[in-house]
């Protein structure tokens, strides 16, 4: 898969302070949002979230599973998509130090990958974020945005170019 790692060399020091101020807890969750999924893209989705986390925990119908990188088969996951069929949708979680992101698939063509403000909060776990993003609008040839939970502003987003762009304006407020 095509892709090199996100590159922070061109970020300014008000780049920075954006970034940091996208996660100011408010009271809302934050999601990475990505539009238009095909199967093929479900397939280049979770190759991208192996790359970057290694391990995926799947809950579904009561049982954990830990589906890894060098197990990895898109039919290993292809099985949850019947959830339109069989009730229940599965839950997917990856972690990596403070990050950590939940999903669940309830329409084939999107996934919301959902995280706590409260765990992005160094500068380490904003790249973590940043890399994902980067690599999964190189990858699938979308933009990926992050946006408050609830809200259709985003944050900030990736083209599918892999270009960053910041929506200062959509930035949660500072409580003092």
């Amino acid at each position: 898969m095509p892709s090199d790692r996100f590159s922070q060399d061109y970020l300014t020091d008000k780049d920075w302070a954006d970034l940091k101020q996208a996660f100011i807890p408010e009271g809302a969750l934050i999601d990475i949002v990505v539009l238009d999924l095909s199967e093929y893209d479900w397939d280049v989705f979770f190759k991208t979230l192996l790359n970057q986390f290694k391990t995926i925990e799947v809950k579904s119908k009561g049982t954990i599973i830990n589906v890894e990188s060098k197990e990895y088969a898109f039919k290993n996951f292809k099985k949850y998509f019947d959830f339109l069929e069989e009730g229940e949708p599965a839950s997917f979680f990856v972690c990596m130090g403070e990050v950590q992101l939940h999903f669940t698939i309830y329409d084939v063509d999107m996934v919301e990958l959902t995280l706590n403000p409260y765990k992005i909060n160094s500068k380490a776990s904003i790249l973590v974020l940043l890399n994902l993003m980067f690599e999964l609008a190189s990858n699938l040839k979308r933009t990926i945005k992050l946006k408050l939970d609830g809200y259709s502003d985003s944050l900030f987003e990736f083209n599918s170019a892999g270009k960053l762009k910041i929506y200062p304006e959509n930035m949660p407020e500072i409580e003092l």
